[in-house]
């Protein structure tokens, strides 16, 4: 094993929502955005993360915008749209790029 400063793998968050941990704006991520997604909150040496599933039936646009405050670097696979939306914005903005559609 080498020496010198070590990256640690990713690990779970347990115990908080993520309605409670991204929703600074009590109310934005409502219970009907919320039953569309599948969040999984992890922690590294570079921050916070969220890798998350949407399933909901309608554009993910409105979805996004209630998402502001998720963590730079959240990914999100659009079950609807069969799109990746990566989010570039730090929290508290809403700033998100979305791939091709996949066939």
């Amino acid at each position: 094993m080498s020496t010198g400063i070590k990256k640690n793998n990713a690990s779970i968050i347990d115990g908080v929502s993520f309605q409670d941990a991204y929703d600074n704006t009590a109310g934005v991520l409502p219970y009907t955005i919320a039953q569309n997604l599948t969040v999984f909150r992890f922690k590294d040496d570079s921050g916070d993360g969220a890798f998350c599933i949407y399933r909901g039936t309608a554009a993910i646009a409105s979805t996004l915008a209630a998402m502001i405050n998720f963590p730079k670097g959240t990914v999100i696979i659009d079950t609807q749209a069969h799109t990746t939306v990566e989010k570039t914005g730090v929290a508290g903005t809403s700033t998100w790029v979305t791939s091709a559609a996949r066939t």
